[in-house]
């Protein structure tokens, strides 16, 4: 019985060698290397040189978005417009905002309306007639 244990265990510890050995080698063969794209020294240059007008571009679009929106509010200040009133920068127009809807709350249906079955609805009935 002894032997039969020992055996066991040394075919289990040869098929865990044998399979480390296969993922070293599959991992070895299917393993990618990162290949390196290097940039001249003038190539770089040329890059940070756009790189800053980029960054100084939109720097200038962030303070004219800005500018624009403060003179919204002004003219909404001049006329004395309430602050409801919305802007379509597309149209450069005012307008008041649509009516509100009663929307149901996030994630629930809206809720059925009940209908009043106090009053009669439709024409009017006549009872059954007995025979």
């Amino acid at each position: 019985m002894t032997i039969h244990y020992l055996l066991r265990a040394v075919f289990i510890l040869f098929l865990g060698a044998i399979g480390s050995l296969a993922g070293m080698w599959t991992s070895h063969i299917f393993a990618q290397e990162k290949k390196t794209y290097d940039l001249t020294e003038t190539q770089t240059l040329r890059l940070k040189v756009k790189q800053l007008e980029y960054v100084s571009a939109f720097e200038h679009y962030q303070q004219a978005v800005g500018a624009f929106n403060a003179e919204v509010k002004a003219v909404e200040k001049e006329h004395d417009w309430p602050e409801t009133v919305q802007f379509d920068p597309n149209t450069l127009t005012f307008h008041e905002p649509p009516p509100v809807r009663d929307e149901p709350a996030q994630g629930k249906p809206p809720s059925p309306k009940k209908q009043d079955l106090s009053t009669p609805t439709g024409p009017p009935v006549e009872p059954a007639k007995k025979p």
